[in-house]
């Protein structure tokens, strides 16, 4: 009987981590796109910092862009070996790679003062990979961080059965990432993942597909509740990842609501209705990143009529130790 089992080495990149994200990942146009028209922007003559390097891509594509200097950080072993040994074998020599949680990062390890940092740690609760407190520890180096702002807006829909449908999948049986990087960059991605993983191994997928079902049967399936529209959506909440004063703690909406004034619309009053979190990142100058243009998701949080206090605000905020968004109503 043939051994199928795919072993690893703690050196290896772990394509399958984080439910085989990576892939789909570093293969999304819209995020690849941005970042690369940013970096085209500002690298020439710069020294910059990658953080949360990954293959490298960030570091390879400024230094191809004319950064002086690029400080490649990434704190897991394997992700930090296979970029190392990436461009090596591009032959850059003006990138250095550390191997280390940039937030445990100091003078020693980046000696120089740095132009800008460079980082696509936002998640699909937005701030749970801790751009704002690598943002905060940037400042000591000087510099400016792109994204330099998020800004999340809040919006309100009708309960409908689309809602629970979260809902992502793509074959990544390849390294496809509709921007020009190197071909040989391409090509050694293409052969690492393929050499460990078969293609029929190769699918990622997150199905929430249950909770479509669960709701399915509470809904009337005619042409007005298959209608999806917002209907009311708040001032966007700027989080200026270049500000030194910068609060996690501090973002959150409060949609009010009283007997006299109420910005929710007036079906809130008896039905259910979710809030929607979307968001754009303002990369640098007039270039701009929306949450519709990639793969991450948009926050959403249903409020239930029945257990709400129709009386009190609805407030929604960052929880920053729960790394997620909570509510009150």
């Amino acid at each position: 009987m043939t051994d199928n089992t795919i072993t690893q080495s703690p050196d290896d990149f772990d394509w399958f981590k984080n439910n085989g994200i990576y892939m789909p990942m570093i293969n999304d146009t819209g995020r690849n796109i941005a970042y690369k028209a940013a970096i085209e922007r500002v690298a020439p003559g710069s020294v910059m910092c990658d953080i949360g390097t990954g293959t490298g891509l960030l570091s390879i594509l400024a230094a191809k862009a004319g950064a002086k200097k690029v400080y490649s950080i990434e704190m897991d072993p394997g992700r930090a070996k296979f970029a190392r040994d990436m461009i090596s074998k591009l032959g850059i020599t003006n990138i250095q790679v550390i191997n280390k949680n940039f937030l445990r990062c100091n003078r020693l390890d980046i000696p120089d003062d740095i132009d800008y940092f460079i980082s696509e740690t936002i998640g699909n609760p937005i701030f749970n990979e801790n751009i704002v407190d690598l943002s905060k520890h940037a400042k000591q180096w000087g510099g400016t961080f792109i994204p330099g702002k998020i800004e999340v807006t809040a919006e309100i829909y009708k309960n409908h059965p689309i809602l629970p449908l979260v809902y992502a999948e793509s074959e990544a049986f390849e390294f496809q990432p509709d921007v020009y990087i190197d071909e040989t960059f391409e090509k050694t991605i293409n052969d690492s993942f393929q050499e460990k993983h078969p293609a029929d191994s190769t699918l990622y997928r997150f199905n929430m597909i249950n909770n479509l079902f669960q709701q399915l049967p509470g809904f009337e399936m005619n042409d007005i509740d298959l209608k999806f529209n917002c209907e009311y959506k708040h001032e966007p909440f700027v989080v200026d990842l270049n500000d030194p004063d910068i609060d996690v703690n501090e973002i959150k909406f409060e949609i009010t609501h009283n007997e006299k004034v109420s910005d929710l619309p007036r079906y809130c009053m008896n039905g259910d209705f979710a809030i929607v979190l979307k968001w754009q990142a303002h990369m640098i100058d007039d270039i701009y990143m929306r949450v519709e243009d990639t793969i991450w998701g948009s926050p959403a949080k249903t409020i239930l009529n029945r257990t709400r206090d129709k009386t009190k605000n609805v407030a929604i905020w960052y929880d920053h130790g729960f790394q997620n968004w909570r509510l009150t109503y």
